[in-house]
């Protein structure tokens, strides 16, 4: 039988407030919901999630004054802000 994931809590906080922010101020509410949207949230990856990073070959590349980081798993790969 499959574990059940638990909500994280600032997923809880933010669908709580977030209702109430729009019915105040519909412009603060826009403005939040575009940060959320392009900020990604961080977080302990699961155990199998990790396993598979580290059996990946990574490299770092520059694009402009952002470094991305590039996991590979033969054809497959990833790539994720550094």
């Amino acid at each position: 039988m499959k574990k059940k994931r638990k909500t994280p809590l600032v997923q809880r906080i933010i669908q709580r407030i977030f209702p109430v922010l729009e019915a105040v101020s519909p412009s603060l509410a826009g403005k939040w919901a575009t940060k959320l949207f392009f900020t990604p949230f961080r977080f302990k990856p699961p155990q199998p999630e990790e396993q598979r990073a580290a059996d990946a070959r990574w490299t770092r590349l520059q694009v402009n004054e952002d470094e991305i980081q590039i996991y590979q798993w033969g054809p497959k790969m990833l790539l994720l802000p550094y």
